[in-house]
């Protein structure tokens, strides 16, 4: 019974030598207040070696007492060594430790960004960018060179389109539901405004959500995590804008725990470098954030970018040879002495994000964000009914297209020599339907406009909703998840946006009737208004809406080891199309 009672005692004594120290802190840029993650805190007497989590939180649980010193080192920033002083069983709390950025980040409005406009994205908006790191730099150090020596937008992460790669605001995700893809032009050139991200690379495991194979991307809007003071700057570029305008003015964090940011931007060109085109664009931000306690904080941002621009457009080799210019723009041409574009785009695409941070202890934080979005597009065209058509670039008005000597040197000489001939002929146009117009008035006909302007509308109301946890298990082990709504109400129709003179523009499918003459019925795009004459502002051709709903649920496991990150996750998802026709098409009477 002795004996075995000073074993006990023995036991105990071991045990409570060996009592270990418990230390946590949160690693943050000291610039914008940003959490760092990956970094490494070593006990360099102990040889005692963490990584900081996805929020900067780290933790070692096995430290014994005595002085040593913590050494923290992390990708971009100053090595940070720090004395400390540990007893035996006691916990050590750092709070925040803010790091100095080698760079500092607002130095320079350019500095680790690229900077682009809508004149580097498709015209459908922007659905077809090539690499979702054009908003940002990257750690990456293969990345970094392929995006700047390659140019923002002809570079794609292993050949994956855009749908494949995913942007966050405040951890609410905002990929077109309908095409897949981000809309970088809703950003409209305010680069400081978004500058605070969070890059991951392919299928990395990142904190706001489920990766994909393409990369993710997290633009912070918290007005806290913005340098407080005022920033000014005037540009003049010879793009597709001439001169750019900015304005960012931030608070920091108050005292009584408010921050706020504005910022300002305003792009103007009469004519870009490209001839026939103009820039009008405007832009604002708003966000403010308050900070309750440790543990609560809420924030909202309101943005958009209201944008009207005459676009250029891409045409075959032969034109710009004969025009002898690699600038040559086949979608302007004058009317009364004035340089017109058939091929104008509005946009405004008004965005506000809501986003609930709660941190119940030090080392999980669970992150609920709600996010609107009514993304405006319109793009115009010329239409033509039984007539030639009038695109200066139309292939029948190329010497290319001839086979007979004389035509090929008459068709070489009209293009390199009449600067008319290979723009658009808008007085002609009118005159065919001024022409029309007489023949109504004294022959008695029922004729519409031969040649119109019509403009092309994809309008979608974007609602979304995500929310995500992350915590910490053990000084090496983190978890991840979280589940995420998505609605999207999207309207697709075009409308008549001038009839050039014309009376009116008869809604029939001119294919339909050249294909099926004698049916009547079939030739209608919509048999609910037969032989629709469409005025100005008339809906006409198409008209449907699409529903689009998409959830999820995920989770993924981060274990960070000396030399070694072990990631694993999961994903389940359920998305539903519904698409309401608002038009009978004689094609499709019963189903359209």
């Amino acid at each position: 019974m002795r004996q075995l009672l000073i074993i006990c005692l023995l036991l105990f004594a071991t045990n409570l030598y060996s009592q270990k120290t418990k230390i946590t802190g949160v690693l943050t840029d000291s610039q914008t207040g940003a959490p760092i993650p990956g970094a490494n805190i070593m006990l360099r007497e102990q040889g005692i070696y963490v990584i900081s989590g996805p929020y900067g939180d780290f933790q070692i649980s096995d430290a014994h007492a005595g002085d040593d010193l913590m050494t923290i080192t992390a990708s971009g920033y100053v090595t940070k060594e720090q004395t400390v002083f540990l007893k035996e069983n006691q916990s050590v709390d750092f709070g925040k430790i803010a790091l100095q950025p080698t760079i500092n980040p607002y130095s320079s409005d350019e500095d680790g960004i690229i900077t682009f406009d809508e004149s580097q994205v498709d015209d459908e908006a922007g659905n077809n960018q090539t690499i979702g790191n054009l908003s940002g730099a990257s750690d990456d150090i293969y990345l970094k060179t392929a995006s700047y020596a390659f140019g923002a937008t002809r570079f794609r992460i292993r050949g994956y389109k855009s749908e494949y790669y995913n942007v966050n605001f405040n951890g609410v995700n905002f990929n077109d539901a309908a095409r897949g893809g981000f809309n970088y032009g809703m950003l409209g050139g305010m680069n400081y405004a978004f500058r605070n991200k969070t890059i991951v690379n392919g299928l990395e495991a990142a904190t706001f959500g489920f990766g994909n194979i393409a990369g993710s991307t997290n633009i912070s809007l918290r007005a806290s995590e913005f340098a407080p003071g005022t920033r000014v700057g005037i540009g003049f570029t010879n793009r597709n804008y001439k001169w750019r305008g900015m304005g960012t003015y931030s608070s920091g964090l108050q005292p009584n725990g408010w921050a706020f940011v504005i910022s300002l931007i305003g792009r103007y060109a009469d004519e870009g470098v490209v001839p026939g085109t103009f820039y009008y664009s405007y832009g604002f931000l708003l966000s403010a954030e308050k900070i309750f306690n440790e543990k609560h904080s809420i924030s909202a941002t309101l943005f958009g970018t209201p944008t009207k621009r005459g676009q250029a457009a891409a045409t075959y080799e032969e034109c710009y040879d004969l025009a002898g210019s690699n600038l040559y723009n086949p979608n302007w041409g004058y009317q009364n002495g004035k340089k017109r574009n058939a091929r104008v785009v509005e946009s405004f695409s008004p965005t506000a994000v809501i986003s609930w941070d709660w941190k119940p202890k030090r080392g999980t934080i669970l992150h609920t964000g709600v996010g609107f979005n009514y993304d405006s597009y319109a793009s115009s065209a010329l239409n033509w009914y039984n007539a030639p058509d009038p695109r200066p670039d139309y292939y029948r008005r190329l010497p290319s297209f001839f086979t007979d000597q004389i035509s090929i040197d008459k068709y070489t000489n009209l293009w390199e020599h009449d600067k008319a001939f290979r723009q658009i002929d808008w007085d002609r146009m009118y005159e065919v339907n001024r022409l029309n117009n007489w023949e109504n008035e004294n022959k008695g006909k029922d004729l519409g406009s031969t040649y119109i302007v019509e403009k092309r509308y994809t309008n979608q109301a974007n609602f979304m909703l995500n929310s995500s946890l992350n915590t910490r298990l053990s000084d090496i082990m983190t978890f991840q998840g979280g589940v995420g709504v998505k609605y999207t109400k999207a309207h697709y129709y075009k409308t008549v946006d001038d009839l050039l003179g014309g009376a009116f523009w008869l809604d029939i499918d001119q294919y339909a009737e050249q294909d099926f003459p004698d049916n009547p019925d079939i030739q209608q795009n919509n048999l609910n208004n037969p032989n629709h004459k469409a005025k100005k502002g008339d809906t006409f051709g198409y008209d449907y809406t699409m529903h689009n709903l998409y959830s999820n649920i995920w989770g993924q496991n981060i274990i960070n080891l000396a030399h070694w990150d072990i990631e694993y996750a999961f994903t389940l998802s359920y998305t539903q199309f519904v698409r309401d026709g608002k038009m009978r098409n004689g094609r499709a009477p019963d189903n359209s």
